[in-house]
């Protein structure tokens, strides 16, 4: 993850939004395959590929707000010090 911080946080912010959004379409799309003969045997394929986009979108976020918690402590421990 330390590539990462080398990244502006809006970027960073935005590819996680990305993922998350791309594993929900991916997911809410793969039950309405049902209704296309030519593409429905991929529907299996599709809807564990959304769970997965999805929680890997989710492990980030989630990875970016304990990140910040952390940095706000080191932060605030600064501050004490001076």
């Amino acid at each position: 993850m330390w590539i990462v911080q080398w990244l502006p946080d809006s970027w960073v912010l935005f590819f996680t939004y990305l993922i998350l959004t791309i594993g929900v379409a991916s997911y809410i799309g793969s039950k309405l395959l049902v209704w296309v003969p030519p593409i429905y045997k991929y529907k299996l394929v599709v809807e564990i590929l959304g769970v997965l986009l999805f929680s890997s979108g989710a492990y980030l976020y989630g990875g970016r707000v304990v990140e910040q918690i952390w940095q706000a402590r080191v932060t605030e421990l600064e501050a004490k010090l001076k």
